[in-house]
Parts: structure tokens; sequence; C-alpha cells
């Protein structure tokens, strides 16, 4: 591939351009030049001296091995090292690939590198090759500069779809409330730049709308007729479930139900955003029917669906139900990692049925135990009429090298009053102010 490169040999030089970056930005990356080649020079001399030796000078006859050179400094978690062998090239007008620089923004994590990779692309002709600056903007958005993002794209004469759709999925990705804001603002100018959504866009809007803390029905159902208008309603697949997720978390159920009849074709996922759209909203009957259907009409059943379905029948003490839904999980996914949440939801329904012992065989079953499971457990001895257990519990769990998370807290507190056990109460308070993992 051919490569153009800028009439200026300095990256710094190019970030000069007017419409490129501003001041505060250009002393921003002088200092993270400055500082990344200081502490790289050596390092990147003692990995890989053959790339200054006489075989590999910096010219463009040795270009594809120094390109291959970057990358694997980057492979080797030499970022800095990479960049500073980049900046010897750039003030040797020696080009580097696309790869290289492709290998460089997937191991970029701060700004200050960004800012230096976006300037090596202007100096390498690179600026208008839409792959390497949807993933710059990517990058941009994962370490919180979206305004910078945003002016890559309004540095393209006409951003593609695939260009938005990377900064729709970057606001995606960061997984913040307020992303949805931010996807609903970036896909309005999208539409307003011309260019066309495609399944993978709507996609990303859906997930940012059923991800924020107050779901919009205004944007569920303005996607929603889109969709319609652009012949993608009634189309089996994904997207069609997270319409039915959204419209389920905006406690619409009746249009969920209604995207839900008109799939041409059902498969797991979308029966599993059914069952957990009901179980959610508290329909468990509902969710109990929907279950039945899908093994009726031969769906075959996932650790998702039952991680969904198991605490339903908890909750209504179908304890007959709940054996032949062990009875499954034993058949169909013995020794499978994923299904450590469904053997602690077992743990948790035979409790709520009064099954102890059968609760007690599946948590001493669990190859891998967490505090999701030792919560169930701690919860169910605690509403079994067995504080002291539950109490006890609490104890295991730290002996086992887990540490009680909130809810397993939140469990044992109550159950300290009741016994009156001060002095494991002050045990458990020291647990908090030292910090409980939020995650199990």
């Amino acid at each position: 591939m051919a490569i153009a490169m800028a009439s200026t040999s300095s990256p710094v030089a190019a970030l000069k351009h007017p419409h490129f970056l501003d001041s505060k930005a250009l002393k921003s990356l002088k200092r993270a030049r400055t500082r990344s080649c200081a502490l790289a020079d050596a390092d990147a001399a003692a990995a890989a001296p053959r790339t200054f030796q006489a075989e590999l000078r910096p010219d463009s006859k040795n270009a594809p091995a120094l390109s291959a050179e970057i990358r694997r400094l980057v492979r080797a978690g030499r970022l800095r090292s990479a960049l500073c062998l980049l900046d010897h090239l750039s003030h040797r007008g020696v080009p580097a690939s696309p790869s290289a620089f492709t290998a460089l923004l997937s191991a970029c994590r701060s700004l200050a590198h960004a800012r230096q990779i976006h300037a090596h692309l202007r100096v390498h002709g690179l600026d208008s090759n839409e792959f390497l600056l949807a993933r710059l903007v990517e990058v941009y958005l994962a370490v919180g500069a979206a305004e910078e993002a945003r002016q890559v794209l309004g540095g393209l004469p006409r951003a593609s779809a695939f260009s938005w759709n990377a900064l729709l999925h970057g606001h995606v990705r960061r997984g913040r409330r307020e992303a949805g804001d931010a996807v609903a603002g970036g896909f309005v100018e999208m539409r307003a730049a011309g260019a066309n959504a495609n399944e993978y866009t709507y996609g990303c809007v859906l997930k940012s709308i059923s991800g924020s803390a107050r779901p919009s029905m205004v944007m569920a159902t303005a996607t929603h007729a889109m969709l319609v208008k652009n012949a993608f309603a009634g189309a089996p697949g994904m997207l069609m479930t997270g319409l039915m997720d959204v419209y389920f978390r905006c406690g619409k159920v009746k249009l969920a139900m209604m995207v839900f009849e008109e799939m041409p074709e059902r498969d797991v996922v979308a029966w599993g955003a059914v069952i957990s759209g009901f179980a959610h909203k508290g329909l468990k009957r509902e969710a109990l029917e929907h279950f039945r259907w899908m093994v009726e009409n031969g769906v075959k059943v996932n650790s998702v669906v039952l991680t969904s379905i198991v605490p339903v029948i908890g909750d209504i003490r179908a304890r007959n139900l709940g054996r032949e839904i062990h009875g499954l999980v034993l058949k169909k996914f013995p020794d499978r990692k994923d299904v450590a949440k469904v053997h602690a939801g077992l743990v948790d329904m035979y409790c709520k049925c009064g099954d102890m012992v059968s609760g007690r065989r599946v948590f001493y079953s669990t190859k891998k135990r967490n505090a999701v499971s030792w919560t169930a457990l701690m919860s169910g001895y605690a509403s079994n009429g067995r504080p002291d257990q539950a109490l006890r519990c609490i104890v295991w769990m730290q002996q086992e090298g887990i540490r009680p998370d909130l809810v397993a807290v939140g469990t044992v507190l109550p159950v300290c009053t009741k016994l009156r056990a001060l002095s494991e109460g002050k045990e458990i308070h020291a647990i908090l102010s030292q910090g409980v993992s939020c995650y199990g």
C-alpha cells in the first residue's frame, strides 16, 4: 500500500495545523513525547538492538521490517518503546504500515499516547484511513476524551456508518448510565450527516436505552419506527431481542410481546429475553408459562434462561418443578463454569422451599463457590430458623478466601441483631471498615 507522507518530518510540526489540535493539546503531546522517548530509548535499544543495526537502518527499504518491529514491541507490552521507534521513523520519513498503527491503538490506554498516535497518523498520511480512525475514536472514548473522538469524525469529509458506529459503540462500552444521552446525540448527528444507519447502529442505540437509569420510551418508540421503516422489524436475531428488552424495561409488556409474536423465528435468546422480562417485572406465572412453552417448542435451554427461571420457581415455592430443573442442569450442564449462577439459584430455590438438605447438597457439590452461592446458603439458614449457621457462613466463606460482598453483609447483619451477637456484629463492622467486595 502506497503511503503519502506529509511534507513535514515531525509529528509535532504536523500538529500545528489549525484544524488538528489546539495549543493546549499540542503542549500536552510535546510533554508526552519527551517523557515517552526518555523512558523508552534505552529500553528499545536493549529489547531490540537489531532495530538500529545496519541491516535495519531506518529507511524506506526496511519499512516492512520496522513496522513488524513496532508490532513485536507492542505484543511484548512495550508501548513506549514502540512509540519511540515510531518517532524515529517519522523523523526520517520512513512510512509505518496500517497494521503497526492497529497494534498501537489496540494497546493504547492513555490520552497522551492516543494524541501521540493521532499525530503520527497524520504524518504518515493515514488520517483518511477510516478503519484506523474508527479505532482511534474508540480509544479516545475509552480514555474519556469524548470531544476529541467527535473531532476525529468531524475531520472526515463524509464519515460512513462504520465510523459513526465506532462512536456509538465506544459510548456503550463505557457502560455509564449517561451513555444513553451520548448515544442518542451521536445517532441524531449521524442521521443529520446523511450516514445510513445499519443493524449494528440500531443495536448500539437499543443497548444504550436499556442500560439507562431511566429508559426513554420516546427513544424506544422512535427507534422501533425507524426499524419498521428500514425493514428491520420482524427480522430474527439480536435486534428484535434488544427491542423487546427495551420495552420490558420501560414497563410496556404488551409492546414487548407484540415484537416477540411478530418474530418469524424465536431462538433461545428471544425466549430468554421474554422470560427474563416477565421475571424482572414480577410476573412470575407468565415467566413460568413461557418457559414451559419454550420447552414444548423444542428450544434447547441454556444457562442464561435457567438463571432467569430458577429464582421464579423459588419465589412460588414450586419445589417439584425445581427438582426437574435441577435434573436438567445435571444432565445438560455437567462441570460447566457458566452455570455457577444457576447453582447459586438452585441453593436459593431449595432454601425458599424449606428443603435445606437439598440446598446444602447443591452448595457443597458446587466446585467453585463464590460470594453469591455463600449468600444464598446464608440467606437460607436465616429464613429457615438457623441464624447461628448463617452467622458461621460469613466466617467459613472468609476461610475459603472469599470476601463478603455488600449483599452478604446485608444478609448477616439482621442475624446478629436477632441473636444479639455483639462481638460478631463488631467483626462484620470491621469488614465494612476494611471495604467489602462489590462483586463477590
